[in-house]
């Protein structure tokens, strides 16, 4: 597993712009993959999180490593996680009426499994990622795709009503130009729902470097509700605002035996009392009128 080359965490700047941290812990991950070395710090400044080696941007637009075959072809999973998006995209959309004449954007839809399931539905719906093996499957089932790197190409302005982000935010380094970018692309009005692990859940805390979605091989930022609020609503300030953060889901396996027992019952009080492992964060951008 390859990670960027810079050698020092005091070289890299925060989300906020700071480059001043404290080292939380050291860990060897081994989920995934084998014996992955890692650290996490935390910003002084604004609190996020961030982990260190920097993944290298490769592990995406060489191809998804999670999703492409030796030999180049993309590898289509049961993904059951997208039906239960687009019911809720489909429940937004009947909620905001006037959002439905415009079309949805799943950003880092991999091969397009959610923009099939919203087609279904009969919902407008596209596309965009930056590893072209995954769009070239999702192109070969007529669905409406394209590769582009949203910290630098911009989306066309004011043309989605609304934007989803399911756990890609936490891969990109230029995260602040990805949200501008995405802001602007909206119409007035518009949501943007962001979908993210959740460091400050129970089970993250409790399992560390055990966590499932910890993947510091590939996640870059690890978010709480309260940076991710903060991050989102500064990136565009006075243009988007938070309207729901939620964290009563959960990521985690719950596993078997004894072990799995306790577990979940830690998963089910920490859902039922908002520290579940993930977030869910619904922004919507603030109309002109």
């Amino acid at each position: 597993m390859t990670s960027t080359t810079i050698d020092s965490i005091s070289n890299v700047n925060c989300l906020c712009k700071a480059n001043s941290y404290t080292l939380l812990y050291q860990g060897i991950y081994n989920r995934q993959v084998n014996n992955y070395s890692f650290s996490l710090y935390k910003c002084k400044n604004c609190g996020l999180i961030r982990v260190f080696p920097i993944p290298d941007i490769s592990l995406y637009t060489d191809g998804y490593v999670d999703s492409t075959q030796d030999n180049g072809e993309y590898v289509p999973r049961d993904k059951p996680w997208c039906v239960d998006l687009a019911n809720e995209i489909e429940r937004i959309l009947s909620f905001y009426s006037e959002l439905q004449k415009k079309p949805v954007l799943d950003v880092g839809c991999n091969g397009g499994e959610l923009v099939e399931q919203l087609k279904a539905r009969n919902i407008q719906a596209e596309g965009c990622d930056v590893d072209p093996v995954a769009i070239s499957y999702g192109l070969k089932k007529n669905l409406s795709l394209f590769v582009q790197d949203l910290a630098t190409q911009a989306l066309e302005q004011e043309k989605y009503g609304l934007i989803i982000m399911n756990h890609s935010l936490e891969h990109i380094e230029p995260a602040i130009d990805v949200i501008k970018n995405i802001c602007n692309a909206l119409i007035p009005g518009g949501i943007l729902q962001i979908h993210v692990p959740n460091y400050d859940g129970w089970i993250a805390k409790i399992m560390k470097n055990n966590w499932g979605f910890l993947v510091p091989q590939q996640h870059i930022w690890q978010f709480t509700p309260e940076t991710l609020k903060y991050h989102v609503e500064s990136s565009c300030p006075g243009k988007v605002k938070a309207v729901e953060v939620c964290c009563s889901t959960n990521l985690e396996p719950m596993g078997i035996g004894l072990k799995g027992l306790v577990k979940r019952t830690i998963i089910s009080m920490a859902t039922k009392l908002n520290k579940g492992d993930e977030i869910i964060a619904t922004f919507r951008k603030m109309s002109d009128k």
